[in-house]
């Protein structure tokens, strides 16, 4: 699950500076300015992590439980990682980020947190925390990529003209030439331009 995962690059890239002081300090300035969604209630996925101790896991559920009384913080506030703290955040793992919120998390997706009682070594055998799973399994990530995809389009789209006829006949010549050119083949790539456009 992806807070794990990032906690286990930020505490990778920062064990890096005994190797390259520079370029760990680099990436690790870049990596703490994209971890913009962890907060107290996305690191609920970690509840259905695999590779998340039974150590780790029972950590957060006492943290979790014993936050129940606490509404104070209840707005889902991100958290902001300072590179000097990285070893804090890596060494406490994801129980720094549990919170009250992290209940929002379960009410979102209806599951219910009853299983958090019980011994992470057993979890895998409640009903409520199988539903969890299912759906944590079951969610869709964006796909930034396409997002960029989109916005570049629109923009070139936009620097070419703003009338909309010639955006799709824009649009329609570079669908006829990506049936001509499937793909970057040698084979494909030596298919002459049609001098007619008429021909795409």
């Amino acid at each position: 699950m992806a807070p794990n995962q990032d906690l286990g690059l930020l505490g990778s890239l920062y064990q890096y500076k005994s190797i390259d002081k520079i370029i760990s300090e680099k990436a690790l300035n870049k990596v703490v300015n994209h971890l913009w969604y962890l907060n107290g209630e996305t690191v609920g996925l970690g509840f259905f992590d695999p590779t998340l101790s039974h150590d780790e896991k029972s950590g957060m559920a006492a943290k979790l439980l014993s936050s129940s009384d606490d509404t104070e913080g209840t707005k889902n506030v991100n958290i902001r990682v300072e590179v000097k703290d990285v070893p804090a955040y890596v060494r406490e793992g994801l129980k720094k980020f549990i919170s009250h919120e992290t209940f929002t998390f379960f009410s979102r997706f209806g599951i219910q947190t009853d299983f958090l009682l019980e011994d992470p070594k057993i979890w895998h055998a409640n009903p409520q925390y199988q539903k969890g799973l299912k759906i944590v399994q079951s969610l869709k990530v964006v796909n930034d990529t396409a997002e960029r995809g989109v916005k570049l389009m629109s923009d070139f789209n936009d620097l070419i003209t703003r009338e909309e006829d010639q955006k799709q006949f824009v649009l329609q010549v570079v669908s006829d030439c990506r049936r001509l050119y499937p793909d970057f083949s040698k084979s494909s790539l030596s298919i002459p331009l049609p001098t007619n456009p008429v021909e795409f």
